[in-house]
């Protein structure tokens, strides 16, 4: 009786390691995930801007005069374009 006791408690014990175990990992996946994430680049100041539910990823997806919805973190601001400059922007 006592080794079937021991045997129990060791296994209790190695159930509780394996658990922890797979929590730690499962932390670490969420935070990979949260880096990824599109909300995270909302929240770190960034929109996304889309015209006809599509994403503008380039200045010539829109000419002057387009309107488009940019999504930030906390809802979406209708707006129309301008302007556009071609090139990288050195404020950025």
């Amino acid at each position: 009786m006592q080794r079937l006791d021991e045997f129990q408690h060791r296994l209790h014990l190695a159930m509780q390691h394996q658990l922890s175990r797979w929590q730690q990992r499962l932390s670490k996946i969420g935070v990979a995930l949260d880096m990824v994430s599109p909300l995270a680049t909302l929240e770190r100041g960034y929109a996304v801007i889309s015209k006809d539910d599509k994403v503008i990823k380039r200045t010539a997806d829109v000419v002057v005069g387009d309107k488009v919805r940019a999504r930030l973190v906390d809802g979406e601001i209708s707006c129309q374009v301008l302007t556009t400059c071609n090139g990288k922007s050195s404020k950025f």
